[in-house]
């Protein structure tokens, strides 16, 4: 499964003057992921990747990556190595999908798989 959040990011730019309201968002965010994790069996692994950090509300080039196994952030050296990283993690468990039905169907992802080849992420 693949999410995106894009609200840290927002909250970066507009409020980088404001270290009470990122501190909210983070610790909004925090719950959130906590909850997440309470909802993981124990074969799941959840990782989290930003793309870029913020500093005084600018894009700087120093992302973040963590996940609850540690051996997945191994061969992680920079963003650019999250993808072989989560291939390499596929390729070594058991990952056979479970069938949706229609009225949980969202599509064929080909639009996320566009943004994310522009991106330069596959």
């Amino acid at each position: 499964m693949f999410g995106y959040t894009s609200g840290l990011d927002l909250i970066g730019h507009v409020s980088y003057s404001r270290p009470e309201l990122q501190e909210r968002a983070y610790d909004e965010l925090n719950e959130f992921i906590g909850e997440l994790r309470g909802d993981l069996s124990e074969d799941d692994e959840l990782v989290l990747v930003s793309d870029h950090g913020l500093q005084e509300g600018l894009h700087t080039e120093e992302a973040m990556v963590a996940a609850t196994d540690p051996e997945i952030l191994e061969s992680i050296s920079s963003v650019v190595d999250v993808r072989g990283a989560l291939e390499a993690e596929l390729d070594g468990q058991d990952h056979t999908p479970t069938p949706r039905s229609e009225a949980t169907s969202v599509g064929d992802g080909s639009e996320v798989r566009e943004q994310l080849e522009d991106l330069g992420y596959m």
